[in-house]
């Protein structure tokens, strides 16, 4: 969606894509701006699959550069990511409002930026509504590392949560694919959702979000809305006027 957003904003003026995968070792960024430049291209986004910091882009001093669902350690790079925060916050609203007290985060990985900046949004709507929360109370780690998703990891810390006496009544999910293994857990220790628990995911994967029953309820990530900003500011870049700094998208 990030990729379609810029594609669409670009096309629309009058500009042209190329697209660099730099997940493999032969794509590294080096190799692919090589290319680019070969190509003559005149700017560039740098799109990451998820909230992260990109060290290993290295801005090219002589073509514009815009960062999109990631951020650097370069002061001032023009960058375009999710407001994680408001999506945390956003997401223990909604289960306050159906009258839940009782609430576990079960997070991605605790070092991956979007897990802190959520649990920041969380624990604030969780102190505005009275209720006294801290991340090591609050927070159920789902997954330890930050490269693919274990679904084997996700499980067993659904289960275990959701074996103890005195069990949640809300999970908040840190994705949508932790959240199936939430369902699957309940489903194995005959828990209905929604009736006993309530479930909230992230990133509205519509293969979960819209493939699970019951429904999942999810927060959205404004990822195309973010690709075209991120042209935008390139383009205005490309004009010599320069948006500096980090730019908070909402969905």
């Amino acid at each position: 969606d990030i990729v379609r957003g810029v594609e669409d904003y670009l096309s629309e003026q009058g500009y042209s894509m190329l697209i660099g995968n730099t997940e493999s070792r032969a794509g590294s960024s080096e190799a692919v701006l090589r290319g680019f430049r070969a190509s003559r291209v005149e700017g560039v986004i740098y799109a990451a699959t998820y909230h992260r910091l990109a060290e290993e882009f290295h801005p090219p001093p002589s073509m514009p550069s815009v960062l999109v669902n990631c951020f650097h350690s370069t002061p001032d790079l023009p960058t375009v990511v999710p407001d994680e925060e408001r999506g945390g916050y956003t997401a223990i609203q909604h289960l306050l409002s159906l009258g839940h007290r009782s609430i576990v985060y079960l997070t991605l990985a605790p070092e991956i930026e979007a897990t802190r900046l959520r649990m920041k949004g969380a624990l604030r709507a969780l102190r505005e509504a009275g209720i006294s929360a801290t991340p090591g109370t609050f927070a159920v780690t789902g997954q330890t590392g930050t490269g693919a998703f274990s679904q084997a990891e996700a499980y067993q810390a659904a289960h275990n949560l959701l074996s103890r006496s005195a069990r949640p009544t809300a999970i908040f999910c840190g994705n949508d694919e932790m959240a199936l293994q939430v369902f699957n857990a309940a489903a194995d220790l005959g828990i209905a959702i929604p009736d006993a628990l309530s479930v909230v995911g992230f990133d509205d994967h519509r293969l979960f979000s819209e493939g699970m029953r019951p429904g999942l309820t999810t927060v959205a990530l404004p990822y195309q809305k973010m690709g075209r900003l991120s042209a935008e500011l390139l383009l205005k870049e490309l004009g010599g006027s320069t948006q500096r700094g980090v730019v908070l998208v909402d969905g």
